[in-house]
């Protein structure tokens, strides 16, 4: 499971977020004025939402690498 979740990880940063980084930075560069209050929080709602999909799955990541070793003490200790 960690290995594909991983992968999947892998996949997306080499791939998919090249694209997607793309199409924000051409989403805010065809805005015609970038210095008003509201062009900044579009541009933070931009940049939010490229956030949240690079740290899709990291949660899943970070529970499986502390459980792993776990699993595998407890299946050397019941196989004993």
């Amino acid at each position: 499971m960690l290995w594909a979740v991983l992968l999947e990880r892998w996949f997306y940063f080499a791939a998919v977020a090249p694209r997607a980084a793309k199409k924000a930075v051409t989403l805010w560069s065809e805005r015609s004025e970038h210095q008003s209050w509201n062009a900044k929080m579009i541009r933070q709602e931009i940049v939010s939402r490229q956030d949240i999909e690079n740290k899709k799955g990291l949660p899943i990541v970070k529970v499986l690498i502390a459980l792993c070793p776990l699993l595998g003490l407890l299946g050397t200790v019941v196989g004993m």
